[in-house]
């Protein structure tokens, strides 16, 4: 992998297709499912990374699934507890936060 993963604050990168996405997709979503422990929850690679040979910005989607009717503060909870980080918008977002500030 060339370029490091991630943008900075204010920035719009697009690189070409890094065949590395999928994985780092996988290790992340083991990581979130631990956080999620026995709750059942389901992760899917989305956006432009997800899609093979595409050039895109390099940041990995994450889609998280939880059942219908199931309360959502158990998951909030315990994403939070793995380091799962909340925005300002009330969305949660996944990993580090992003280079060079937010």
């Amino acid at each position: 992998m060339g370029e490091p993963l991630g943008l900075e604050s204010g920035t719009v990168r697009v690189v070409p297709y890094d065949p590395a996405w999928p994985a780092l997709f996988a290790a992340e979503a083991a990581r979130i499912g631990e956080a999620a422990g026995a709750l059942p929850l389901r992760l899917e690679h989305v956006g432009s990374t997800s899609v093979p040979g595409l050039a895109a910005k390099p940041v990995v989607d994450i889609l998280a699934g939880r059942a219908p009717g199931s309360p959502g503060a158990p998951y909030v909870e315990a994403l939070v507890r793995g380091g799962v980080r909340t925005g300002a918008s009330g969305r949660t977002c996944a990993g580090p936060p992003a280079r060079g500030g937010s």
